[in-house]
């Protein structure tokens, strides 16, 4: 479907592709949108009231506004905002003075990238154009989160152009060595200036900076990282059992058994539901990579136990139950500083239970690559996927240590 529309000898085109669709677009239809297309190719449902606006949605279910135009011969596709800062009739009343200006002969975009280019807009592309549909949704989360944490509060109203290595470098020596309130650390500076990297690599893609600009993160010296090799010891076991036992909070309780048991990483293991949970084959499946690729892991006998046990909400699809209706748990951090203050072992973070499946399944004698495959820290190609749903020694592995972990499950049931 094409319209055209001529004034002072500059085309307006609102052109769509053969399987776009055009539909009346109400704040209810687009919060029923969902992406149609194959993977990676754009998904637009234009508006039938104004030609050339719509919605764009993305693979993660994200929408963002957009008008699509065509000028001096060359057709451009512009993202107004994301659909959730910005309601269906500012968007299109916003779309209207961009078209106006486009009948006038100006270039929306072309003016976009005269203007200096703030780094609150760099940060709002990367997210649309890069976090969102290329990283999974925990990893463009964490970059979410360090934008708001660390880069908005230093750089929000300067110039993309104007950010030098100078200031990646102060920015990132707050964040390693004075931190920026309670958080920061080597590792947090180092991830935030990974980041920081990426996304000038991507405003210069986007137009926002110079093809050539040097890069301000290049070249900066990480901090550093010294990996843990901290874990709960069978010693401390019976004083976490009793800890967990002791929670009031069922949910609670389970996840952090399981962690225990399948070495599985924080958000894979609180983001899963009751259809990821084959009983039969004793295999959790964990969503899709930011790859597109998806893990099976492998469950013992004890870790089934644990899940037949958990108490089903009406409504809620989650294994494990917030308290909002219909939602998962989010964090559990609160929860585990009260855990591990009462068991005695404050120094243990939750990342450290994942640890502590894999120092047990190395203290029992499993090899390094039988490990990997538990605790799935390999960039697999996509047939091994099947390898480590079959391989017997991953299965054997996770079985005898969810026995040897099962000894004190059932010590703080008897105590109970």
């Amino acid at each position: 479907m094409n319209k055209q529309s001529e004034s002072n000898g500059h085309l307006l085109v609102t052109c769509f592709e053969g399987n776009d669709q055009v539909m009346k677009l109400t704040q209810a239809s687009i919060l029923g949108i969902t992406y149609s297309k194959i993977q990676g190719s754009q998904d637009v449902r234009w508006d039938d009231t104004l030609p050339g606006f719509g919605v764009r949605v993305y693979p993660t279910g994200k929408k963002s506004f957009v008008v699509k135009y065509r000028i001096h011969g060359r057709q451009r596709t512009m993202v107004i905002a994301p659909c959730n800062l910005m309601t269906l009739e500012e968007a299109r009343n916003r779309a209207k003075r961009i078209f106006v200006n486009i009948l006038d002969g100006k270039d929306p975009l072309a003016e976009r990238e005269k203007k200096p280019i703030l780094f609150d807009e760099l940060c709002v592309a990367y997210m649309e154009r890069h976090s969102k549909p290329y990283k999974s949704v925990n990893e463009s989360r964490e970059d979410q989160r360090r934008i708001d944490n660390y880069l908005l509060p230093a750089w929000r109203n300067r110039a993309v152009a104007s950010i030098e290595q100078s200031d990646v470098a102060a920015l990132h020596s707050k964040i390693g060595i004075n931190k920026v309130g309670k958080r920061g650390g080597p590792y947090a500076a180092n991830r935030v200036r990974e980041l920081i990297h990426k996304m000038f690599e991507c405003a210069k893609i986007y137009k926002m900076l110079e093809a050539h600009a040097i890069n301000p993160a290049k070249g900066i010296e990480d901090f550093p990282e010294k990996a843990r090799s901290r874990f709960v010891t069978e010693d401390e076991m019976p004083r976490l059992a009793q800890a967990i036992s002791a929670y009031p909070n069922p949910y609670i309780q389970a996840a952090l058994w399981l962690y225990l048991l399948t070495g599985l990483r924080h958000q894979e293991l609180l983001r899963l539901k009751w259809t990821d949970i084959d009983f039969t084959a004793r295999m959790a499946r964990i969503g899709l990579t930011k790859n597109g690729l998806v893990h099976y892991a492998p469950l013992s006998a004890a870790a089934v136990e644990i899940l037949r046990r958990i108490p089903r909400k009406q409504n809620n699809s989650y294994v494990f139950c917030g308290h909002l209706a219909g939602k998962p748990l989010y964090r559990i951090q609160a929860a585990w500083k009260t855990i591990r203050k009462n068991a005695g072992i404050e120094d243990v973070l939750i990342h450290d239970l994942r640890r502590t499946c894999g120092a047990w399944l190395a203290m029992s004698g499993h090899s390094l690559p039988v490990i990997s495959k538990v605790l799935n820290q390999t960039n697999e190609q996509v047939t091994a996927v099947y390898a480590r749903i079959s391989d017997p020694h991953a299965k054997g592995a996770l079985e005898s240590h969810g026995a040897k972990v099962a000894k004190f499950i059932r010590r703080k049931d008897r105590r109970a």
